[in-house]
């Protein structure tokens, strides 16, 4: 339900595409369209989300993308097969298709350098991670994780995962890809993590822990549904783990957080608690609650609430953005709430608020605007937010399409 799983969309009367010098270097915002169940990929007019000209076909292609290091190229990932697709951004064409094996899911992309793109994406047997050479169009290595992972975060030459027990519950490990080809893994017995359903039946449970890296991504910080967080360090493996002093989630049939790294020593966190039932007659009722939005100070490991309402946030214009909404379903009948969007800056002090009570399910960001999905009736509805000015611009209600954009 809620807009998080949403894919974002646009649609309005094509303009002319301007020249791709017509930027001066500055990267557009891209978007992918879907016009009549075909996916495009388009540049996009920042203020109105209007598609800018025609389009590059990108058949099967879903929300999970990276851009070069210099922002010219960006790796597309597409499904049904199972493909990787290099694209020009400059000139809207396409460059290279390569092709993975098996079914599956990509879950992450991440172009670490110029010539090493790492891709994680599932299979029936677990996952792999897959080593690329985008100029040279061709894999030049594969890995095989043994279930698929929780939680994924990349920097540096640095791509980190958290896996799950491969049967039930259990503590979490942490897989560390590097952009040279090597893996290795940690034990984590300090955090919880599971995506299962119990033997005898019953409701789906998931606890994710959240995972951050640093900007270097030198250091790895897990952060566990119960008030612990294990710091790893990539180069030796060592995991010192540090106590908050207090659980982040209370016990339901699950969890999920989302960390990352701030800079200055400070780690944002925020997720949402889900719980489900079924009663004697069959009937289900679930519900979800944001658990907050919370600044960890990594020097002195002394932590905060900033916003209560908050089951997401996105880092934007040197401060952090929070949304979050509340949504429970019972015999057919749901109901949704939410805090709207507030803007903080990097000291927890609050900027402004807007949207209030609305039910924002998503936040992306490019340059000096933000685009909050909102839920609601009408789907696919976008406020789009002037970050400097603190004022929502225009709402729109657009068509499929997904923001290539940070979130």
């Amino acid at each position: 339900m809620l807009a998080a799983t949403v894919l974002a969309a646009v649609a309005v009367a094509p303009a002319a595409a301007p020249p791709a010098s017509a930027k001066e270097g500055v990267r557009p915002l891209l978007g992918i369209v879907w016009k009549a169940k075909k996916p495009q990929l388009a540049r996009l007019d920042p203020a109105t989300l209007a598609p800018l000209g025609s389009g590059v076909p990108v058949p099967g292609a879903v929300a999970t993308w990276s851009f070069s290091p210099d922002g010219g190229q960006v790796a597309l990932a597409s499904e049904a097969p199972l493909r990787i697709r290099i694209l020009d951004v400059g000139e809207m064409r396409q460059l290279a298709a390569m092709k993975l094996t098996g079914a599956g899911n990509v879950i992450e992309l991440a172009w670490l350098r110029p010539d090493r793109l790492l891709v994680v994406h599932t299979r029936p047997d677990g996952a792999r991670v897959v080593w690329i050479d985008p100029g040279a169009r061709r894999v030049l290595k594969r890995a095989v994780l043994d279930v698929a992972p929780g939680a994924v975060a990349a920097a540096g030459d640095t791509v980190a995962a958290l896996l799950p027990p491969a049967d039930g519950a259990g503590t979490a490990r942490l897989v560390l890809a590097s952009v040279g080809g090597g893996v290795r893994e940690v034990a984590l017995p300090a955090i919880p993590i599971s995506l299962w359903r119990p033997p005898t039946g019953g409701t789906f449970e998931r606890v994710s822990p959240g995972l951050a890296l640093d900007a270097a991504g030198r250091h790895a910080y897990v952060v566990g549904t119960n008030g612990v967080v294990a710091e790893v360090d990539v180069d030796s493996l060592a995991v010192t783990k540090h106590a908050l002093g207090r659980s982040l989630a209370k016990s339901m049939n699950g969890e999920e957080l989302d960390a990352r790294w701030l800079g200055n020593g400070m780690l944002a966190v925020a997720g949402a608690s889900y719980s489900a039932s079924v009663d004697a007659q069959g009937g289900e009722t679930e519900s979800a609650t944001p658990l907050g939005l919370r600044l960890i100070d990594v020097t002195t490991w002394a932590d905060r609430t900033v916003d209560r309402g908050a089951s997401g946030f996105t880092v934007a214009s040197g401060g952090l953005l929070a949304y979050g909404s509340s949504w429970s379903s019972s015999a057919g009948v749901q109901k949704v709430a939410g805090m709207g969007l507030a803007a903080y800056g990097a000291d927890g002090l609050q900027r402004y608020r807007l949207l209030a009570g609305r039910s924002v399910g998503m936040v992306q960001t490019d340059g000096g605007r933000a685009y909050a999905w909102l839920e609601g009736a009408t789907p696919f509805h976008v406020a789009v937010v002037d970050l400097a000015g603190g004022s929502v611009e225009r709402e729109v209600n657009l068509p499929p399409t997904s923001l290539l954009a940070d979130f």
